[in-house]
């Protein structure tokens, strides 16, 4: 979209992404009154700092960033810290990681006490430290890949998203996905229309038609990502409410982050993720 692609009517940015599609122009100021099913999103889920009062944006659905392994071929796992000392030693070359700067390094940053989103020289040095020790045991750096390569067998510990892994589970089912003891990101993708969008009407009665309570728990079947619509939950099966890696506990909840929009700080980690993919 900013080399100037046309054709789309809606996107699914995430969080922070939606603040800086707003800032470069790239979003569609929503009509409220086309969107009646607005009012079923979930108050903890509106008004975020990256659009406040959902002028360009409405919710879509949320989840985490932790990883999965097998319970076969490796012990119990609870925190970044157990990931990184089985990634280096028991499950050496057969580990991926997102192919993302800011999951990665955000991951790191957690292992050693400090913000996902932290802009830090000091802290982010840290966290390449922790990155290079890593590099040569890793399998694969990809955020599409991953789930194949686990149901294969070839990786046997993933650095992803938490929805990811309940496809893995259909083919490998000795996969389980935690989230990390330390903390993680907590992420929320969005609804929203494009600047361009060829019929920007029709646009809207899409969005309204994805906020219906009983729409958005068809999502989660296909997706295994949780809504932020609470009335969805009567037409969600029970299966997939009660499970922690899909909706987990306030507890866990109160640990994670969610990912911003760093501005000037966002250039050091670029560059420490080029040296880190270079090396």
């Amino acid at each position: 979209m900013q080399a100037g692609a046309r054709g789309y009517d809606v996107v699914a940015p995430t969080g922070y992404m939606v603040e800086i599609m707003i800032k470069q122009g790239l979003l569609f100021k929503l009509a409220k009154d086309h969107l009646p099913n607005f009012k079923y999103e979930d108050a903890r889920f509106t008004n975020q700092p990256f659009d406040p009062g959902n002028q360009y944006s409405v919710p879509k659905d949320w989840g985490t960033t932790g990883f999965g392994y097998r319970t076969d071929l490796l012990p119990p796992m609870t925190s970044w810290a157990d990931f990184w000392q089985m990634a280096t030693t028991k499950a050496s070359g057969k580990v991926t990681i997102l192919d993302g700067d800011n999951e990665v390094i955000g991951s790191a940053l957690k292992l050693l006490g400090y913000s996902y989103n932290s802009v830090n020289p000091n802290e982010l040095n840290q966290a390449k430290a922790k990155l290079m020790e890593l590099k040569p045991h890793l399998l694969s750096i990809t955020s599409t890949e991953y789930i194949t390569l686990m149901q294969s067998g070839q990786s046997i510990l993933s650095l992803g998203w938490n929805g990811d892994f309940f496809a893995v589970q259909t083919k490998q089912p000795k996969v389980v996905y935690i989230v990390p003891s330390e903390g993680s990101e907590l992420w929320m993708d969005n609804w929203c229309i494009t600047k361009t969008a060829p019929d920007p009407v029709a646009s809207h009665a899409f969005l309204n038609f994805l906020m219906d309570p009983r729409v958005a728990a068809k999502e989660i079947s296909v997706t295994y990502y949780a809504q932020c619509i609470s009335a969805a939950k009567p037409y969600i099966d029970p299966g997939i409410l009660k499970n922690p890696s899909i909706y987990p506990s306030e507890s866990v909840i109160d640990k994670l982050e969610a990912q911003k929009a760093l501005g000037d700080g966002q250039r050091l980690r670029e560059q420490i993720w080029t040296e880190f993919k270079a090396a």
